[in-house]
């Protein structure tokens, strides 16, 4: 299917940057400043997804171009994938069904994709 093992993911950086990059050159300063971003950023990314099914619920189509602090290293299309995956994991027909069929609107000539919200759909009808 080719779906990333990770497909929730961000840049680890600084409060204010949408990057950094550490350049080891002074290995203990490095790696404690490392250390501290990890510690003081990526919990609260990670705090967006305490619970399962929310924050997915909440959004709607004619938002799903937006949420970038909740997927920001995703395009819409892998939005619309996600949570059809999330609806349909959790046994929701009619949002699954729906959210593949936004998603199949929005594909384009990505044929791995077409088959996937296509079997998502079928699944769901």
């Amino acid at each position: 299917m080719g779906i990333l093992d990770c497909e929730i993911r961000t840049r680890l950086s600084h409060a204010g940057e949408s990057d950094h990059w550490w350049t080891f050159a002074n290995s203990d300063t490095e790696m404690a400043d490392l250390v501290g971003c990890f510690k003081s950023r990526a919990s609260l990314f990670f705090d967006l997804y305490k619970e399962f099914l929310p924050p997915f619920t909440g959004i709607c189509m004619e938002e799903v171009d937006g949420h970038s602090e909740l997927f920001p290293m995703m395009n819409s299309v892998r939005k619309c994938l996600l949570i059809a995956c999330v609806f349909d994991h959790n046994g929701d027909k009619p949002r699954a069904l729906e959210w593949a069929e936004h998603g199949l609107e929005r594909v384009g000539r990505a044929s791995a994709l077409k088959d996937v919200f296509r079997d998502i759909a079928k699944r769901n009808e």
